[in-house]
């Protein structure tokens, strides 16, 4: 039984029926004295008080980390409480209830507020009875998304609106957004991949447009034209705007892109639509395991951060939807942070590491990607999330290490061009400062958007359009690999390269070049490297000269060990060489001959 309340005339919240027998948790007693006058005794009724508190969806509740934690269930909506907030919900609701008795008004009120710790503190609340709601929780193909007086139930299909009293099972208040939310029943974006039946449809199979095949075709709705955070996204992957745009004034002019360009922006745009739907899915899916990490897509020098290119800003936007532990990720002694994860708990949907340092020791977090979360707090005992752990967004300025399968299995890139700078900012473009200052247009066509990039990861995972067949589509990697690879061969290690080779990215293939294509020994090149550059010594042993070269003629387009051979002979390009007891390195460009 639940206490109805109603407004009463003057418009204030009143209790709406009395108190049952058993709830009433206060007793009035009439005593008598030595010298036989009666005088009036009031007593707090623990009983009836906790059976007053699980009526009104009072309760204990177990949590994952073994502790119970008190909550407050209205409508099926479950809300974590400290002792104070069920003193509150208690002397108010006496207030109410004792307004048309003055008599007893002031003593009882006295009695509540005299006994407070011995009534309604953390001891005497351990006696509220345990409640175990059934959580309402997302499958493979589906989501849901709560708001004030409705949710969303999110598939490929598209989105069905159902008010809350509809609910089956149970849901976290911190995942019930405050919002009066109005259903945009279509799609924002029209996306569709250009594969053969698209080029048929169209009347667009000619030879000109085969190199288009993979690729995504958009339109945006009117809605999506409106929307200040879809337009963000959009600039977000536009790494040719110096074609459309002034870069001092940022007046727009003609657009000078090229076919191939405008469709490599619509692919960043997709791949962060179902990067941002992965992310809002509260499943975890066994073949698509993987942290979504925001890069920095402009080249530049290892070490030198960009920044201020929109990525963080993504992660406040999630935020702003479902439930976010945010940690701020540049110390680095991040992953020796014992408590790293304090405040993370069942009911956290996403874990924000922002701005993460250069050389992030990507491979701690492996056990949390793959659904091994333990998690340390201060003064408590370990435990570890079963059942859902947290997806995580990373956001970095650099590259993140590692080119092993293991690595890249467990990485979804979205990159970032340098639209958006130091010197301009998504507040310079639209006037306002987002979330903060949207009015609730921008409001409404924000959630409808994060709801409708749902159902784009769902739809491209029903269609067999991204990853392994998941919902993640891959944007243009290039850039990202380009970025990873410098990053690993280092500075000195580029600068020394171009030196002895005398190339750069833009005369590899040069008759002019020195060293190139000739078979050097290896201690040769890496005694010239070391003469470069001393301090290196200590840091770069012979094994790791070797992996930097050839990752630096990954990065340089180059071959490396174009004609060696493996066991009996048989040819194995990019294998090792040696003869005589030496190792040789051969860094071939186009005009290498045998």
């Amino acid at each position: 039984m639940k206490h109805k309340w109603r407004y009463n005339d003057k418009g204030s919240l009143e209790p709406a029926q009395p108190l049952q027998d058993d709830e009433q948790y206060w007793e009035k007693q009439i005593k008598t004295d030595r010298k036989g006058n009666e005088y009036i005794q009031y007593f707090f009724r623990y009983t009836y008080a906790y059976n007053f508190l699980k009526r009104r969806g009072f309760g204990r509740i177990m949590m994952a980390d073994g502790r119970f934690q008190l909550c407050h269930i209205i409508d099926k909506i479950v809300n974590i409480v400290e002792p104070w907030y069920i003193r509150d919900f208690m002397m108010e609701f006496t207030k109410g209830i004792l307004a048309s008795q003055k008599e007893d008004f002031v003593p009882v009120m006295d009695m509540l507020y005299r006994g407070g710790k011995m009534y309604y503190g953390p001891d005497s609340l351990s006696n509220v009875d345990f409640v175990y709601p059934a959580f309402e929780y997302a499958y493979k193909n589906f989501q849901y998304l709560f708001f004030k007086d409705k949710y969303w139930k999110v598939t490929a299909d598209g989105i069905e609106e159902k008010p809350m009293s509809d609910l089956q099972h149970y849901v976290w208040k911190e995942n019930v957004k405050n919002a009066s939310v109005s259903l945009i029943n279509k799609d924002l974006i029209s996306v569709e991949l250009i594969d053969e039946a698209f080029l048929k449809k169209y009347k667009l199979d000619n030879v000109d447009n085969k190199n288009l095949m993979g690729q995504f075709d958009i339109e945006l709705s009117p809605e999506a034209h409106d929307s200040h955070f879809i337009q963000y996204l959009i600039n977000t992957g536009e790494f040719f705007w110096q074609k459309f745009q002034d870069p001092k004034t940022r007046k727009r002019g003609n657009d000078s892109r090229s076919k191939e360009e405008r469709y490599e922006t619509n692919l960043h745009l997709v791949s962060k639509m179902t990067a941002i739907g992965y992310l809002l899915h509260r499943y975890n899916d066994s073949s698509c395991e993987k942290a979504v990490i925001g890069m920095d897509g402009k080249l530049s020098e290892v070490g030198e951060s960009n920044g201020r290119t929109g990525k963080s800003l993504l992660g406040k936007a999630l935020k702003n939807i479902i439930s976010e532990v945010t940690i701020g990720a540049k110390s680095r002694d991040l992953e020796n942070d014992q408590f790293l994860f304090e405040e993370v708990s069942e009911k956290t949907d996403i874990i924000f590491l922002d701005d993460c340092r250069p050389n992030l020791d990507f491979e701690f977090f492996f056990p949390m990607i793959t659904g091994q979360l333990t998690i340390n707090r201060k003064g408590q005992i370990k435990f570890t999330l079963d059942g859902y752990t947290p997806k995580l967004y990373i956001t970095t300025n650099h590259a993140i290490n590692g080119s092993s399968s293991s690595f890249k299995d467990r990485q979804a890139l979205i990159a970032f061009s340098d639209y958006y700078n130091e010197s301009w900012k998504p507040v310079d473009e639209f006037g306002i400062n987002f979330f903060d200052e949207w009015d609730e247009k921008q409001w409404n066509l924000f959630f409808n958007f994060m709801a409708y990039c749902l159902v784009l990861y769902f739809r491209a995972q029903k269609l067999g359009w991204g990853i392994n067949h998941s919902g993640l589509i891959q944007p243009p990697t290039e850039r990202l690999e380009k970025r990873r690879l410098r990053q690993f061969i280092g500075e000195d290690f580029l600068t020394w390269a171009g030196e002895f080779f005398n190339v750069d990215q833009d005369n590899v293939n040069s008759i002019e070049t020195t060293r190139m294509n000739d078979k050097i020994p290896r201690s040769e090149l890496y005694n010239s490297f070391l003469e470069k550059t001393p301090t290196q010594r200590k840091f770069i042993t012979p094994q790791r000269f070797k992996k930097k070269m050839i990752a630096w003629c990954d990065y340089m387009k180059l071959r490396f060990n174009p004609a060696s051979t493996g066991k009996n002979g048989v040819p194995h390009p990019g294998g090792d060489d040696k003869s005589g007891g030496i190792e040789f390195f051969t860094i071939a460009n186009d005009r290498f001959t045998e």
